[in-house]
């Protein structure tokens, strides 16, 4: 059992979990890579917006992966949807970023 403390996006907890404690903070890295990425592309963005669509992104490569080692054949589709949802990701975030 591993535990972890968090301090991200202005906040800091610790949660304990099954797995071991380095294979926790090789997840916080890579979470903080893809959050520090958003920062970079929209500085002074809400940190729950960052947070969200940091989430999403991980989960999309997830899911691109999970169905491109099914079907081979779908890579370069999934490369190329994976493009699609990047531009549109950035224009949602420019339109929130307008309302705000």
């Amino acid at each position: 059992m591993g535990s972890l403390t968090i301090n991200l996006l202005g906040t800091s907890f610790k949660i304990n979990a099954h797995q071991d404690t380095q294979y926790l903070q090789q997840l916080l890295s890579y979470y903080d890579e893809v959050v520090n990425k958003l920062q970079g592309s929209f500085p002074g963005q809400d940190p729950l917006q960052t947070a969200i669509l940091a989430g999403i992104m991980i989960s999309d490569e997830l899911y691109t992966q999970k169905y491109s080692s099914t079907d081979p054949t779908l890579s370069k589709e999934n490369s190329e949807v994976l493009s699609q949802v990047e531009h549109i990701t950035a224009k949602l975030i420019d339109s929130i970023n307008q309302v705000l």
